[in-house]
């Protein structure tokens, strides 16, 4: 004879966690200004929560008249993804004018949903300094640090993904009325690089051959590796087309830039 009897009562709950949220800026902070006009903006941090995780998290420069000059990724420093600490340097353009500057960020969790821009803070950009001759020259002066070459090499993304494959710029045939996804490393000429494939730096991309191609979207890009200059290049009729990537320096590094010649069929 079998004998019946109470077991416990138990919950059972989905596998998935409903999104309730959109991510939350609980606090920020800008490096101190002024910054020099074409120089870096040397830290953004933000404090951002959400109740599944955020997903990508991107700081925007907006000029004095609240246009977005700029636009960079931020990656995690401490924390979880439910609640972390984001930070990242801004580059900074030459042709931007001065002023006062403002920092923003937006932040996008695992669910798609979205915080909106956030203001974090402001910052001045004031033009190059304007050294005045000095009437005497300095009977014994001070040697100037060499600054260490730099190198600067473009490639072709196969895909948007992070860790996806490139390939050399100089490999890729482009045909008329086309695009493709170019991006460009910048590091050490001398190989000491600690182990990154880009060091964060904006670059200038510009068209020598305004006929045959032309470039948009120019950006940071956070890659597997390091984060990557890159820019969408349009091919407008066939011939061969020329753009040069502009690494125009920073402390200890010296400017320097490269010219990528790419194909354009018919």
């Amino acid at each position: 004879m079998q004998l019946w009897g109470d077991i416990p009562n138990f919950w059972v709950y989905p596998s998935t966690t409903r999104d309730i949220s959109k991510p939350a800026f609980v606090s920020g902070s800008v490096s101190p200004g002024p910054v020099i006009i074409g120089k870096t903006i040397p830290e953004v941090l933000v404090r951002l929560t959400d109740d599944t995780g955020i997903a990508s998290v991107t700081f925007k420069l907006a000029d004095p008249s609240g246009n977005i000059v700029s636009t960079t990724s931020a990656y995690r420093i401490s924390g979880t993804k439910t609640d972390g600490v984001y930070r990242n340097d801004i580059a900074t353009r030459t042709s931007l004018l001065p002023g006062r500057y403002s920092v923003h960020v937006d932040a996008v969790d695992e669910w798609q949903k979205v915080s909106g821009t956030i203001r974090v803070g402001v910052i001045d950009l004031i033009p190059v300094p304007v050294v005045a001759p000095t009437p005497t020259p300095t009977p014994t002066p001070t040697p100037t640090p060499t600054a260490a070459a730099m190198r600067v090499t473009p490639y072709y993304a196969l895909s948007t993904s992070r860790s996806g494959a490139l390939l050399s710029a100089s490999s890729v045939i482009l045909k008329a009325k086309s695009s493709g996804l170019f991006l460009a490393s910048t590091l050490f000429a001398n190989g000491q690089n600690s182990g990154l494939l880009s060091l964060g730096h904006l670059l200038e991309v510009t068209t020598n051959t305004p006929t045959i191609c032309s470039v948009s979207g120019v950006g940071t890009w956070d890659r597997t590796g390091g984060i990557y200059t890159r820019a969408t290049v349009s091919a407008i009729s066939a011939g061969n087309c020329s753009i040069t990537w502009k690494f125009l320096g920073f402390p200890g590094r010296a400017p320097t830039s490269t010219t990528m010649l790419v194909r354009v069929s018919a």
